[in-house]
């Protein structure tokens, strides 16, 4: 069985980063199928979604900042790499620890206080990451930039 607890993701991304935002019970599941789960689930709640083969994500108006949906060419989601636990993580209740990436090689954004797109960018930034970690039995994931996105369909985004 696999259940997910979520947590205020926006309002902690503000704050701090690297902070685990969510639990995994897993019952007689791999840890790789936990891992990929883990991942699939942070990438979806981060706000990405798939529509005619690009990625697009979402971010909402806080602080006087514009909202925009945010198209993404490009998109590279990395396997998971497995890291070897030094022996003090293991004395400290991990059982085991992964990474994921995300990338992409050009983006541009739809603000919601014009009726169009901006032009294209390279992105110039290192991917996405996130750590996917099981210690005293329960899974958790954190990450070093969080993606603040909100969830969207594909009928949100915009033509053109």
């Amino acid at each position: 069985m696999f259940s997910i607890y979520p947590r205020p993701v926006f309002l902690m991304a503000l704050f701090a980063a690297s902070l685990t935002f969510w639990a995994v019970e897993a019952d007689a599941t791999t840890a790789a199928d936990v891992a990929a789960k883990g991942a699939q689930y942070y990438w979806q709640a981060s706000g990405f979604i798939k529509c005619d083969g690009d990625y697009y994500s979402y971010s909402p108006a806080v602080g006087g900042m514009i909202a925009d949906i945010v198209e993404y060419k490009n998109v590279v989601i990395h396997p998971i790499e497995w890291e070897e636990l030094p022996p003090v993580d293991r004395l400290n209740g991990y059982e085991w620890r992964a990474v994921t990436k995300m990338g992409f090689g050009f983006s541009r954004k739809h603000d919601s206080s014009s009726p169009r797109w901006t032009d294209w960018e390279e992105n110039k930034r290192d991917p996405e990451a996130i750590t996917i970690e099981k210690r005293f039995g329960a899974v958790s994931i954190s990450y070093d930039s969080p993606l603040q996105g909100y969830p969207l369909t594909c009928a949100d985004i915009p033509k053109g």
